[in-house]
């Protein structure tokens, strides 16, 4: 995979970039020289622009990821102010550890559902809005979905959490596959537990750290970017069960077509 456009003039977009994973790439992007928008719940900041003694600037833009109707008023804004917008970066999560034995009645599943549309909707809406408006730029771009170890493995401790990345990962595999031929390349970033403040948890690695060790492959644009545990030989042999599995049904894909029918042979 070819590795990012020039970061000097890129237009990035990043969900849930105030805070954590997202704020760090923020600053990395920004760094480099990008223009960097971040999304966040809360109103933004005021002034809502900073500018780096670079050049680069990140702005914050009122945007609730986990509501449809939000999503495509940011598409609106994306097409109307950042129409060379050639980086996307889904990164906003929500995290809401509930193990199996607690579960009941007494669970809200308001919180339930907000969980999946923040990890699983969000991304899956807001990449099908703005990969076709990224397709009509000459430029290269890319699309980085940030997932967790956690799509590899059973997690009792916060099923729902567990199956919303997985399925996140699924789609990353998917869209990588469907934009093959195009210009867009897809990265997926795979952390380790990381002491973000996402869901209270303790003992996972430091951010600096992690950010670190993935910076150099992110700007490599490789395909799935690995750190910590989710480097480890379990998680590899893990991903290429699925890789083999996939690579199996490549053929079968591009012998169908977008409606899902068999071709003529």
């Amino acid at each position: 995979m070819p590795p990012l456009p020039d970061l000097s003039t890129a237009t990035v977009l990043i969900t849930g970039g105030t805070s954590g994973v997202g704020r760090a790439l923020a600053e990395r992007f920004a760094k480099s020289g990008s223009r960097v928008f971040v999304t966040s719940r809360r109103p933004p900041p005021d002034p809502s622009t900073v500018k780096l003694d670079n050049g680069g600037t990140i702005t914050t833009i009122q945007s609730d990821v986990s509501k449809s109707s939000e999503r495509e008023s940011l598409y609106e804004y994306v097409r109307e102010h950042l129409p060379r917008l050639n980086i996307l970066i889904n990164n906003a999560g929500i995290a809401r550890p509930v193990p199996m034995s607690q579960d009941g009645p007494g669970i809200s599943w308001t919180e339930r559902q907000l969980e999946i549309d923040t990890v699983v909707s969000g991304p899956i809406h807001l990449t099908s809005l703005l990969v076709p408006l990224m397709l009509e730029n000459e430029t290269e771009g890319q699309v980085i979905n940030v997932t967790s170890g956690t799509a590899f493995f059973p997690n009792p401790s916060a099923p729902l959490y567990a199956a919303c990345k997985a399925a996140a990962r699924s789609y990353t595999i998917t869209l990588r596959f469907a934009l093959r031929e195009t210009k867009i390349g897809v990265t997926e970033i795979i952390p380790p537990m990381i002491e973000t403040g996402l869901d209270g948890s303790k003992g996972g690695i430091q951010l600096s750290d992690f950010m670190d060790g993935i910076w150099p492959k992110v700007l490599q644009g490789d395909e799935e970017v690995v750190y910590g545990i989710t480097d480890s030989d379990l998680v590899k042999e893990a991903r290429d069960i699925q890789d083999k599995c996939f690579g199996q049904m490549k053929q079968y894909l591009m012998d169908i077509d977008h409606y899902g029918k068999t071709e003529a042979k």
